[in-house]
């Protein structure tokens, strides 16, 4: 199972999401035709099979965490350089990937208890600057999807894993580049999501990556339809946000959030996302940010959420339980918050007791229907009539608002 936690492993979502990167990137390649095709458009390095007869010098270098005397880092980086990491750019071997990539992580986990961190930092930087280029390059999309995905792995410390910080510049400078694929740029999205959850210290990166992911969101908000991949893209970005847990300067990241789920053009699936990032931010201290004009705005998603599923109903599909929940959890999360005690919910700003009322109608509301939902006993009761009885009583209490 995939879990949040997982993202402090080198392995964890980075691996499941590279494996379905690589399944969508690659599909043209599953006809031999297009597979001639691939192989003359992109470019592959040489390989100097040569230089394999390191390969115990450098498992050494790597355990001992120092280099040989004499020429021991040059024989380490034309092993890298030369021989190992353009192993990763036949288009013919793509497949390879992951294993490549998960053999890199073992590597740098080699070294010894008590010895010194030479190697393995010299290690990382090494890495850094190659996978930088492959991400860059005319290479396949898988090698430079994976390219991104190993430095969104990179560790300062493997044990226990502390993402590297330098990486975390790399692939900031990534999501904002215009010449990168969206297939890398969402890619680099799971990697800074990494460093975010196990938790960005220095204050000034955190400001940069708000001020990045704002104006990311703003870009890739669409004015209609989207491409899936953009959308995956205003997604992560709407989730970081909210697990950088700040309502930004002037509300910035508030406000985004709260427009995020009051538009109506935008899949209700991104709207929810939205509706969690509200209820991640910490709002003590905060001001200027109407409760109930927000508790509207979550009343209305949980509404649209209502009418999806009737709508299915409609067009002869069963409503879909979990996914109604999945909405309306949201806004209850928007509303209370988080396990985190610094996260209370839009709830917490309803000063004046009509405010605390109409939030309060709104919470016991939607957690009415969240307990049917989950009461098991209810499992073969058909849901069309609780559902619809939720929108009405939804519709009531926002005319309440006006």
């Amino acid at each position: 199972m995939v879990t949040d936690q997982s993202y402090s492993d080198r392995g964890g979502l980075a691996i499941s999401v590279g494996c379905l990167l690589l399944v969508f990137l690659c599909g043209s390649l599953l006809c031999p035709r297009a597979a001639a095709q691939a192989r003359n458009k992109y470019d592959e390095l040489p390989v100097n099979a040569g230089l394999k007869k390191n390969t115990s010098s450098v498992g050494h270098m790597l355990s001992e965490g120092r280099f040989d005397a004499a020429g021991g880092q040059q024989l380490f980086d034309d092993y890298y350089q030369d021989f190992l990491l353009p192993q990763w750019t036949p288009t013919k071997d793509i497949a390879n990937l992951p294993k490549l990539r998960h053999d890199l992580g073992n590597q740098l986990r080699k070294k010894n208890a008590g010895a010194p961190a030479t190697v393995h930092d010299h290690f990382n930087a090494l890495l850094l600057e190659f996978m930088q280029k492959l991400a860059a390059g005319n290479y396949h999309p898988a090698v430079r999807a994976n390219a991104m995905l190993m430095i969104g792995e990179l560790n300062r410390v493997e044990q226990p894993p502390t993402p590297l910080p330098e990486a975390l510049e790399v692939m900031v400078a990534a999501v904002q580049s215009s010449k990168l694929s969206d297939g890398v740029r969402a890619v680099a999205m799971v990697g800074i999501k990494r460093h975010v959850i196990a938790g960005v210290a220095d204050e000034d990166a955190r400001k940069k990556l708000t001020a990045v992911l704002l104006h990311l969101a703003a870009d890739e908000m669409p004015a209609g339809t989207a491409r899936d991949g953009r959308e995956w893209i205003l997604r992560q970005a709407i989730d970081i946000l909210g697990r950088l847990g700040s309502v930004g300067e002037n509300n910035a990241v508030f406000r985004l959030l709260a427009n995020t789920v009051s538009n109506a053009k935008l899949p209700l699936k991104t709207r929810t996302a939205a509706a969690e990032s509200l209820g991640r931010l910490d709002y003590s201290g905060a001001s200027g940010i109407n409760a109930a004009d927000v508790a509207a705005v979550l009343g209305q998603l949980a509404i649209d959420a209502c009418a999806e599923e009737l709508q299915q109903v409609k067009n002869s599909d069963p409503i879909s339980r979990p996914r109604l929940m999945e909405r309306l959890s949201a806004v209850l999360l928007a509303l209370v918050g988080g396990e985190d005690a610094s996260r209370k919910g839009i709830i917490s700003l309803a000063g004046e007791p009509n405010q605390q009322a109409f939030l309060g109608e709104l919470q016991k509301t939607i957690e009415s229907m969240t307990d049917w939902l989950s009461d098991k006993k209810h499992d073969d009761d058909k849901p069309e009539g609780s559902v619809q009885e939720l929108q009405t009583k939804l519709e009531a209490w926002l005319k309440k608002k006006a």
